[in-house]
C-alpha cells in the first residue's frame, strides 16, 4: 500500500517495496490522485515502474478525472498538523505549519541562483483539483544539462534526448520550451503532493519547503 512504511530509499525518485516487489516512480500519480482528494484507489501495473508519459502529473490527472469519482460512505480520514515540525538537511529545509484556513496550503523556494537556466523560483498555492489541472499537473521533471550527462555516461536514459525530458542548460530548455516561466518550482510542488500522500490520509495544513527533495519530503 501506498504509505510511508512501504518507502524504499531512492535518489531522485519515490519508490514502495514490499518484499521482493518494488514500484519505481509513483509521486505523479499519488499527486494526481491526492489533488482530487482520492482516498481510497487501486492502481494496477505491469512493470516495475509508473508510466513516465511527458514526465508531469496531467496525464495521470486526466485519466483519473475521466472516469469519474464514487463517494463512498465513510468519513473521510484526515493529518491535521497542530503543531510546527521542521527538518533540515544540509542547506534544505521543510516545515509543516498549523494553518488557519481548511485544505493544504504549500510554499516552495527552489534556489538554483548559481545556475542561470533556472534561477530562484518561489512559488505558493492552495492544492485544489482545479488549481492543480491548471497551474501544476503541466510541470514536468527537469535535469540540468551536467546531471543528464552523468545518468547517459552510466546507461540511464540513453533512449531519450532533450524532446523527450526537461535538460536545462544555462541557457535554458535544450530542443525544448518551458510550460511556464517558472516550470521547475511547479514540479518541485507536484512531487511534494505526491509524496505527503504517503502518510495515508488527507493533510491539513502549511507546508513550506526550500530546496527540498523526495526523501527530505
Amino acid at each position: 500500500s501506498a504509505v510511508v512504511i512501504n518507502i524504499a530509499e531512492r535518489s531522485r525518485r519515490t519508490t514502495l517495496k514490499k518484499g521482493s516487489v518494488s514500484i519505481e516512480t509513483i509521486e505523479h500519480c499519488l499527486a494526481a490522485a491526492s489533488a482530487l482528494g482520492i482516498d481510497n484507489l487501486i492502481v494496477e501495473i505491469d512493470g516495475p515502474e509508473m508510466p513516465a508519459a511527458d514526465c508531469s502529473s496531467a496525464e495521470y490527472f486526466k485519466i483519473l478525472k475521466r472516469i469519474g469519482l464514487v463517494e463512498q460512505p465513510e468519513n473521510r480520514k484526515e493529518f491535521v498538523i497542530s503543531e510546527p515540525v521542521s527538518i533540515t538537511s544540509g542547506d534544505a529545509s521543510i516545515y509543516a505549519l498549523p494553518y488557519a484556513d481548511d485544505g493544504l496550503n504549500i510554499t516552495y523556494d527552489l534556489d538554483y541562483s548559481g545556475h542561470t537556466g533556472i534561477g530562484r523560483q518561489i512559488f505558493s498555492c492552495r492544492v485544489t483539483p482545479e488549481g492543480f489541472e491548471k497551474h501544476l499537473a503541466p510541470a514536468r521533471t527537469f535535469l540540468l544539462e551536467a546531471e543528464a550527462k552523468q545518468f547517459q555516461a552510466r546507461g540511464i536514459g540513453t533512449h531519450l534526448s532533450p524532446r523527450d525530458i526537461l535538460v536545462i542548460s544555462s541557457d535554458g530548455p535544450i530542443k525544448n520550451s518551458f510550460r511556464f516561466p517558472n516550470e521547475c518550482v511547479r514540479h518541485k510542488i507536484v512531487d511534494l503532493i505526491g509524496d505527503l500522500a504517503l502518510v495515508g490520509r488527507a493533510v491539513k495544513g502549511r507546508v513550506v519547503a526550500y530546496k527540498s527533495g523526495h526523501s527530505l519530503n
